[in-house]
């Protein structure tokens, strides 16, 4: 969820039609890995599962304009 500022020039970097901010969100952690957090600037929150990596990112924007939410109990783990 959120908004970016650099879209079109994220878009430019990977060589992809401006289509939706998930699908970019989504080709620029491909590109980059972790470190396409640092590419973002806007407001935003991601939540992503890599099942090749077997790792999930969950992470917002710096000011946290919008919310992310971390639940943990137990062995069991929920985000929204």
């Amino acid at each position: 969820e959120g908004w970016l500022y650099n879209e079109d020039e994220l878009c430019k970097d990977l060589n992809v039609p401006k289509t939706n901010l998930a699908s970019l969100v989504l080709e620029s952690y491909r590109r980059w890995g972790e470190g396409f957090l640092e590419k973002l600037n806007g407001a935003f929150s991601v939540c992503l599962w890599d099942s090749g990596a077997e790792v999930i990112l969950v992470a917002r924007d710096a000011l946290g304009v919008f919310a992310l939410f971390v639940l943990k109990i137990f062995f069991l783990t929920f985000w929204g």
